[in-house]
């Protein structure tokens, strides 16, 4: 098990992914944001029970786990 900081890489990704689902209409969660941020800037994919609320985000892979 890995623990991934919130660093600059992250707060980018998450402040661009935070405009983007302004401008859609669409919010999201604030720890799914983070969450699919650290995804984008670690380039990693997000495994979730809940794949709906990582849909449409830009250069997000989400996998559904149950």
């Amino acid at each position: 098990l890995s623990i991934v900081d919130y660093d600059v890489d992250v707060a980018e990704e998450h402040a661009l992914l935070l405009a983007q689902v302004r401008r859609q209409g669409r919010p999201r969660g604030a720890h799914d944001l983070i969450i699919a941020a650290t995804a984008r800037a670690t380039r990693r994919i997000v495994l979730t029970a809940d794949a709906a609320a990582f849909r449409d985000l830009p250069d997000v892979e989400a996998r559904t786990h149950r």
